[in-house]
């Protein structure tokens, strides 16, 4: 069987249980501040770009919608685990790992699981502009929710095609002390802007918190800010012990 019709298969798999007459699709209370309407609107397309910490907030925005009953996919993002979905509350039988598709099916991949996913999180390096919108339209066709990944300035290629962007920045890790302890908690600044967003605001997440969850920190929820460059915390960053890949 070829990886077409494998894929077929899979698309035939998620669609009878859509729920395409759904507009909204939830998503942890923790991340609410940070989207326009507070869930995951159908027929948008998400980007979430920076640094470290981007692909666990792509996941973490997928995993109330999973556990209402909505499929994801995930495709090209080979470091991703089903334990550290599983961790972000991902439900884990509606969740469809895809390995990177060689070059000339990422076209073909990439709108099947338009077709058929609730949700799809997308890592394409190469991805370029006309691609994108072409992407985003048809995302808005499906009535799906498109999450595409980038790191740097990669993320230019969806500037059109973007309803709402997240900039993940400042992400470090707790816990660990002059060789010795554990990584224990991970908190990260999340910058909301888009055509949705249109007053750019910052929000500081726990991802995760010390005790495994997704938290915001208090004070520091969907605060706006007045441009697009990153504007420094009030709340001064402890130091810093290790940097996160």
């Amino acid at each position: 069987m070829s990886s077409a019709e494998r894929l077929g298969e899979l698309a035939e798999l998620a669609r009878p249980v859509s729920l395409a007459f759904e507009q909204a699709l939830p998503v942890l209370t923790a991340l609410e501040p940070i989207l326009p309407n507070g869930s995951l609107q159908r027929g948008s397309t998400l980007v979430v770009e920076g640094g470290p910490g981007l692909h666990s907030l792509a996941l973490a925005l997928a995993a109330e919608a999973s556990k209402a009953g909505s499929w994801v996919a995930a495709v090209g993002i080979p470091s991703l685990g089903v334990a550290s979905a599983a961790e972000l509350g991902v439900v884990l039988e509606r969740l469809i790992l895809i390995s990177p598709p060689p070059p000339p099916l990422w076209p073909t991949v990439a709108a099947a699981l338009i077709d058929a996913f609730d949700v799809v999180l997308l890592d394409w390096p190469d991805v370029s502009g006309s691609m994108a919108r072409r992407l985003g339209m048809r995302t808005r066709d499906r009535k799906s929710v498109l999450i595409p990944m980038t790191a740097g300035f990669k993320g230019r290629s969806w500037n059109e095609a973007a309803d709402v962007r997240l900039k993940v920045s400042n992400a470090y890790w707790q816990g660990l002390g002059s060789g010795y302890g554990r990584l224990t908690a991970r908190r990260l600044q999340v910058e909301t802007g888009g055509r949705r967003s249109p007053r750019p605001r910052r929000t500081v997440l726990w991802l995760p918190d010390d005790q495994g969850r997704v938290t915001v920190e208090e004070g520091v929820a969907g605060r706006p800010y007045g441009g697009p460059r990153p504007v420094a915390d009030p709340t001064p960053f402890p130091a810093p012990s290790i940097k996160t890949g």
